[in-house]
């Protein structure tokens, strides 16, 4: 079976396969370009106020749209890697990421597929090349 190594940040995110009939080989790269947009740019319109019948008004508090975006980012990323988990493309599961999204893709996998996880590196290296990103992991995968 194969091992899959997911190598991370907020703004992208590479999946990268290995298995004894192939070598490491990136399979997907996904991108988050809303990651690098100004918060003013995310959002659509500004939060308002409201009155009340007694003539008091309310301000609304404005959502964190980065935190927002990465988390759909975070998601959008679990969701494919539990697909191919549950479709058994991988057996093993390596998380090389920045230490924020190594922590929003931990929330977003389900726990069956945290259970697939036997290494995390917090470590921001998805710019870096493939041969590169490979001397991060271990020699047996």
């Amino acid at each position: 079976m194969s091992t899959w190594t997911v190598v991370g940040n907020d703004t992208a995110a590479r999946i990268f396969c290995s298995d004894k009939d192939a070598d490491f080989r990136e399979l997907r790269t996904f991108t988050n370009p809303a990651n690098r947009q100004h918060g003013r740019d995310l959002k659509s319109d500004r939060y308002g106020r409201s009155q009340h019948g007694s003539g008091q008004s309310e301000s609304y508090e404005e959502p964190d749209v980065r935190q927002h975006e990465r988390e759909r980012f975070a998601e959008m990323v679990a969701q494919h890697v539990s697909d191919a988990y549950r479709n058994k493309d991988f057996s093993r599961l390596y998380l090389v990421c920045s230490p924020r999204f190594l922590g929003e893709l931990r929330k977003q996998l389900p726990q069956t597929v945290l259970h697939a996880v036997t290494l995390e590196i917090p470590r921001n290296i998805v710019t870096h090349s493939e041969s590169d990103i490979r001397k991060h992991l271990p020699e047996s995968i």
